[in-house]
């Protein structure tokens, strides 16, 4: 699956488990028409030529990757999406905040650490 709803019976009712991947690992194992491989060593398929075809012939280079966002993915596109958002109001003009309002003690639903500033987080 390539979404978050990966639970039993999600695909069909027949389907007992659910494998999380990235939508691009998602085309690979279709393509293999099975999971149970080695997605980095073995075979996906044959081409018509008759040679092997493997992941690596398919998957981008982060080169490739980084031209293609540099050509494509501006800054303007976020800050039309983004920045209306930051400045919604409440009906009697109080400031809305758009971030969740994380509550510390909470036992089903907390703060993910990656971009904590203090701490081990990515931003500290």
């Amino acid at each position: 699956l390539s979404g978050n709803r990966n639970f039993d019976g999600r695909i069909h009712p027949y389907a007992k488990q659910a494998f999380l991947a990235s939508p691009p690992l998602v085309v690979a194992y279709a393509i293999a028409g099975t999971i149970r491989f080695d997605i980095e060593r073995d075979v996906l398929g044959i081409a018509p030529d008759g040679s092997e075809v493997r992941l690596k012939d398919l998957w981008p280079s982060d080169a490739e990757i980084d031209a293609i966002v540099a050509a494509h993915v501006k800054p303007e596109q976020f800050r039309n999406v983004y920045e209306p958002m930051f400045g919604q109001r409440l009906h009697g003009g109080e400031k809305v905040s758009p971030l969740y309002d994380w509550r510390p003690m909470s036992t089903y639903i907390r703060r993910p650490p990656y971009w904590d500033r203090e701490g081990l987080g990515a931003l500290a």
